[in-house]
């Protein structure tokens, strides 16, 4: 079975967010990034797995729809509430300076799930 053309794109726009990563934002920008690539993964996996994903930022949202449908997501080194922030309210407001350690838990938090989630959907798609 091959894989969902919508889960492939989002796969894609969030490799996209990841790349951005690798270069020295504003914290603003590179929270709103980090955000949006695991914002991407998991509506790439809900979408591969057929359902249909809310429009919505709310990262414990697209968790909580994940984790109805058996979906348990791996151990990550950052709460979805560290990331939440970014996804809008920061956009429109100051936000504190991110420290170096603090971006690395961000960009791991980002490849640490792009690897699960495309494990999940490679397994999905045979």
């Amino acid at each position: 079975m091959p894989i969902d053309p919508q889960a492939e794109l989002l796969l894609l726009k969030s490799a996209e967010d990841r790349e951005c990563l690798n270069y020295p934002l504003p914290s603003t920008s590179f929270g709103y990034h980090a955000s949006q690539a695991v914002e991407k993964l998991m509506k790439a996996l809900i979408s591969a797995r057929g359902e249909v994903y809310p429009f919505t930022h709310e990262l414990e949202k697209l968790q909580s729809q994940l984790k109805n449908a058996g979906e348990i997501l791996p151990a990550l080194t950052c709460e979805f509430d560290d990331l939440q922030p970014y996804a809008v309210l920061i956009r429109y407001d100051a936000a504190k300076e991110l420290t170096s350690a603090e971006r690395g838990r961000f960009i791991e938090t980002v490849d640490v799930l792009r690897k699960w989630i495309e494990a999940r959907i490679a397994v999905l798609s045979t």
